[in-house]
């Protein structure tokens, strides 16, 4: 589900400007496409809360924001050598639970939050840091405004920067304040209730 929110969030933008905003996204003619060319899952129209979002929706859970000041990163040339066949993750750091933990932003737009505190999580496991630390997506949401605007988008680029000069919690300490819900589960699910709309 999650790779699919993403997906949906890129063909949302793209799609935009030839596309009324109150459009319903997910429909037979695009889910068709995508199972046309998917080779190792396939698409759905039966998407939970999801049903008849509208680009509008997707949208608004589409929180990265452009980066103009990103730093220049020096690259690696690897040569196919260097590169092994296939390469999991959580097989070479079993230890580090986060790698395997999918987080749920809710109806908020801080997909810039969750993915810069789960890579930081990641990072400092395998990198030799304690297993069981969660990096607290909601110690960026806010605290770090020169991040951006809470749910309504940031850069993750300057969510890395916070951490790398001011530093975050753990999730322990500030756990992320708004309930899970229904993107990944089917309606009427008991434990998770729809997502609120916009």
């Amino acid at each position: 589900m999650k790779s699919l929110i993403v997906l949906a969030c890129f063909v949302a933008f793209a799609a935009a400007e030839g596309m009324a905003r109150r459009e319903t996204l997910i429909n037979d003619d695009w889910v068709k496409e995508i199972n046309s060319k998917a080779k190792t899952w396939t698409a759905s129209t039966e998407q939970g809360s999801l049903n008849g979002a509208t680009v509008d929706h997707f949208k608004s859970l589409c929180g990265v924001k452009h980066t103009e000041n990103a730093p220049k990163v020096e690259r690696k040339r690897y040569t196919n050598t260097d590169i092994p066949a296939e390469f999991d993750s959580a097989v070479k750091w079993p230890h580090c639970k986060s790698i395997n933990h999918i987080r749920d932003q809710s109806a908020c737009g801080s997909c810039w939050a969750f993915g810069a505190a789960e890579a930081m999580s990641d990072r400092y496991c395998t990198y030799g840091g304690a297993a069981n630390i969660t990096i607290a997506a909601n110690d960026l949401l806010a605290c770090c405004q020169s991040c951006g605007m809470g749910c309504g988008g940031g850069e993750p680029i300057a969510a890395w920067q916070y951490w790398n000069n001011i530093g975050l919690v753990d999730n322990f300490c500030d756990p992320y304040p708004f309930p899970h819900c229904e993107h990944h589960v089917q309606p009427a699910h008991p434990k998770y209730p729809p997502c609120p709309s916009k």
